[in-house]
């Protein structure tokens, strides 16, 4: 066996190695060994976006609701027996996995023609697009009666595909920030959602896709006119973003880094801006509006409200986001206070799960590895200017702004000090577009070392993460 032609895949014409080649290398290792040590059903809410996904797979777009609850009919094993077995070990830190808590999960069948009306009320609002690659799997799946565990797993290496996919893609699109993005990928908290069954896997791809695209329109080659095709694609990924979760649609302000003197008039350039900005926001208002029509259960307000009717809860909960711009001077300083107390930075490089952290030193080192990579990858050819760089730490702190609006509104009650409820995974969208801030423009020679720095990471996550969940899951 020879690795000459691996090797010369991996290089541009120039001789240099290809980000996105040894992303793509190092990531299907990485995501292999993760898939199968990470048990079934430890992800976050992962029984949750299963019972989406196969509902989806049956062609149901939408939810609805029953004694309150929001879900649709599933087969009951989706939800009892074996599987839920399962989705409690991250609640119980004692409980390992057993051989017999194996062989009850091989053994128990799909039954498809036993239904029942199941509530999952935080997976039920998503819209579709970040679980397109789990339904079109499950959809051959469950008609072959194939196990939950099956269906669980197929699911799993569906939606790893599509984020693998769209990671590659990004890296080989973008003209700035590659090894960035690429390390970011590498991460242990970004590799292991990319790994489990979410809708994060395919939202934190199209996150990555959204700004590669957007940099494109901005660094294109000088002295060609940006034509509608590049505008076009970039509005599809930030629309599609948008709909996976809404909170991300600012990246489409990265249209505004388009120069008039790239465009081939001021009409010309007036109508991309709009267009993106326009297409992107009705895409988001559009299914805003379909998720509003679902009328989510609003359990969390539920014991502050003193269990009042729903109409009541539902003005309870637009209360509490409505004093967060009465007051957004209060509601900033709460958002402060709440990531300097929860160190939501750290989460996104060590929780891998809720109850799987990474040990501190490799956090530590991490940050700043990935802090170094960042600075030192600049491209001479494709200089980010200073308006652009504002622009995408400006998409990036308004995206985060937003997970913290949803979470203010949802988990928080009045005399509350903190925002609970924000996981460190929401940032990995947008940190490529926050690093983005921090390169030297002078650090040609350090360049070299950008390859075996990534590569070396993404290695060194996936034996630290492997070792931590072998510690929780399996070591007595």
């Amino acid at each position: 066996m020879t690795w000459t032609p691996a090797i010369a895949w991996a290089r541009a014409p120039d001789g240099s190695l290809r980000p996105e080649c040894l992303f793509l290398a190092t990531a299907l290792l990485s995501g292999l060994v993760l898939s199968v040590l990470n048990p079934p059903m430890q992800g976050p809410d992962e029984g949750a976006h299963l019972r989406r996904a196969y509902q989806l797979s049956e062609g149901q777009v939408l939810a609805h609701g029953a004694n309150g609850d929001l879900g649709g009919e599933l087969p009951v094993s989706l939800r009892t027996g074996a599987l839920r077995e399962w989705g409690r070990i991250c609640l119980h830190p004692e409980r390992r996995v057993t051989r017999q808590a194996i062989d009850d999960l091989l053994a128990e069948p799909l039954a498809p023609s036993t239904i029942e009306f199941m509530d999952f009320r935080n997976t039920a609002v998503y819209s579709p697009v970040p679980y397109l690659p789990q339904a079109l799997i499950l959809a051959p799946a469950r008609l072959a009666e194939a196990r939950p565990v099956l269906l669980l797993y197929l699911a799993r290496f569906a939606g790893f595909a599509a984020w693998s996919g769209l990671v590659f893609f990004a890296i080989r699109a973008t003209p700035a920030g590659k090894w960035s993005m690429a390390m970011v990928a590498l991460s242990p908290v970004a590799m292991v959602q990319g790994t489990v069954l979410n809708a994060d896997s395919v939202t934190n791809g199209l996150g990555f896709v959204t700004l590669a695209l957007g940099l494109r329109v901005a660094l294109g080659p000088r002295g060609r006119h940006v034509g509608w095709r590049e505008v076009c694609v970039f509005t599809l990924a930030s629309a599609l973003l948008a709909v996976c979760k809404f909170v991300y649609a600012p990246l489409v302000l990265l249209i505004l880094a388009l120069e008039r003197e790239r465009t081939a008039s001021a009409k010309q350039h007036a109508a991309m801006l709009g267009f993106a900005i326009g297409v992107t926001a009705i895409a988001w208002l559009g299914w805003s509006i379909a998720a509003a029509r679902l009328r989510l259960p609003p359990v969390p307000l539920q014991p502050v409200l003193g269990g009042q009717s729903p109409t009541a809860l539902h003005s309870g909960r637009a209360a509490v986001l409505l004093s967060a711009f009465r007051h957004p001077l209060d509601f900033v300083a709460m958002v402060a206070r709440t990531a300097i107390h929860d160190r939501v930075w750290v989460r996104g490089m060590s929780w891998v799960d809720w109850n799987v952290v990474l040990p501190g030193a490799f956090t530590w080192a991490g940050f700043v590895l990935l802090i170094a990579v960042a600075i030192v990858d600049t491209d001479p050819e494709h200089p980010v200017s200073a308006r652009l760089r504002v622009l995408a730490a400006t998409a990036a702190l308004l995206s985060l702004l937003g997970a913290y609006l949803i979470h203010f509104m949802m988990w928080t009650v009045p005399g509350d000090r903190y925002i609970g409820g924000v996981h460190g995974r929401y940032a990995i969208p947008v940190a490529p577009a926050m690093l983005l801030a921090l390169g030297a423009g002078r650090a040609a020679k350090a360049r070299r070392f950008l390859p075996l720095a990534m590569v070396g990471f993404g290695l060194l996550s996936m034996g630290v993460t492997s070792w931590a969940l072998l510690e929780r899951y399996y070591f007595p």
